[in-house]
């Protein structure tokens, strides 16, 4: 049976991803539009642009209230994700030292321990974080 990873398309989509993100991050794509939309349909350019006013109007709040959220909680978030990264390397190199001894037998548990060492650093990180935050502060 034929792996589809081997199939062409999927060599191309890392190349196609990039390449829409060039097009979406330099506004080449709002200059394209405004050269060919505008003006053959002036009407549906002013829709597009009346419908992503009102599209920003809508995200703005969810973006502000996230920022809040991830302000209060940064400290939560830095210890997990250093933690994860410490007990995932921690689980790793265990499990990398017993495959040594054990002849590679023991090499096949190396993503599990990984993902446990994650687990376990990732709590242990936002345990230490959390005092930090602006949640745990009493504001009496």
């Amino acid at each position: 049976m034929r792996s589809p990873f081997r199939i062409q398309q999927f060599r191309t989509v890392p190349l196609m991803a990039a390449t829409l993100a060039l097009v979406f991050f330099t506004g080449i794509a709002g200059r394209i539009a405004d050269l060919t939309v505008a003006p053959v349909w002036p009407r549906a350019a002013e829709n597009v642009e009346s419908v992503a006013g009102s599209i920003q109007d809508r995200v703005e709040p969810a973006i502000f209230l996230g920022g809040i959220v991830i302000d209060r909680s940064r400290h939560i978030i830095a210890g997990g994700v250093m933690g994860c990264i410490a007990g995932a390397g921690i689980g790793a190199t265990a499990t990398a030292g017993l495959g040594l001894v054990t002849g590679g037998v023991a090499l096949a548990a190396l993503p599990a321990a990984s993902a446990a060492g994650c687990g376990i650093g990732g709590l242990g990180g936002a345990a230490f974080g959390y005092p930090l935050d602006a949640y745990s502060w009493d504001w009496d």
